[in-house]
């Protein structure tokens, strides 16, 4: 991404880079750290519209960087903005678990990890064609392409937000059967010990 910057502003330099990729850093750890448990706890806000809202920020956020005339501050508070994105993987992979059955977890984590994977291989070599093919028209042009990739994933969160209940309420019945079935268990444990001496040796004797 250094190549694509050094293109796109005249004030480019390495200690312009370095601070807005520290920015970067900075705030995608207090997004982790600070903000996520707040709206998560303190708000009691869903899974779902948190994933629209930071899907919501990162379009226009990628499409003010696009269009920014300075690295700093203009490019650096856009990029700034935009890692927030950092609290993506959590919020999916909490929504992943109320869809599945607890068995199936780890089965969707690694099919996600691969497809994520995948998605990177392939990914890295289209940007770049991207890139050299609009450099000469409009350098920008790849964060435009990422704000409308994140415009296409803001619709689908959209959907599983119209969905939340539906499967919160499917969460909430499995643990409701776990739980039973834990009781049952335990209840046939303590019955299984209250069994009087005399029947168990009854019992050691027919054997």
């Amino acid at each position: 991404m250094t190549s694509r910057i050094h293109q796109v502003f005249d004030d480019f330099t390495g200690e312009k880079y370095a601070l807005i990729g520290a920015f970067e850093k900075a705030i995608s750890i207090v997004a982790l750290t600070v903000l996520l448990p707040i709206f998560l706890n303190r708000f009691a806000w869903h899974e779902t519209a948190l994933e629209l809202v930071i899907c919501g920020v990162q379009v226009c956020s990628l499409t003010c960087a696009a269009f920014a005339t300075n690295m700093i501050p203009q490019f650096a508070l856009a990029l700034g903005v935009s890692s927030i994105d950092a609290c993506q993987w959590a919020l999916v992979r909490s929504v992943f678990t109320k869809m599945v059955d607890p068995d199936e977890v780890g089965k969707v984590f690694s099919f996600v990890a691969i497809l994520a994977a995948t998605l990177t291989l392939v990914a890295i070599p289209a940007v770049k064609k991207l890139y050299n093919a609009t450099l000469a028209i409009f350098p920008s042009t790849f964060l435009l392409v990422a704000a409308g990739m994140y415009l296409v994933t803001f619709f689908l969160n959209l959907v599983l937000f119209s969905f939340r209940s539906r499967f919160d309420h499917d969460q909430t019945s499995k643990q409701e059967e776990q739980e039973e079935r834990k009781d049952k268990e335990k209840e046939i444990d303590v019955n299984a010990n209250e069994i009087p001496l005399d029947s168990k040796e009854e019992r050691k004797e027919k054997v």
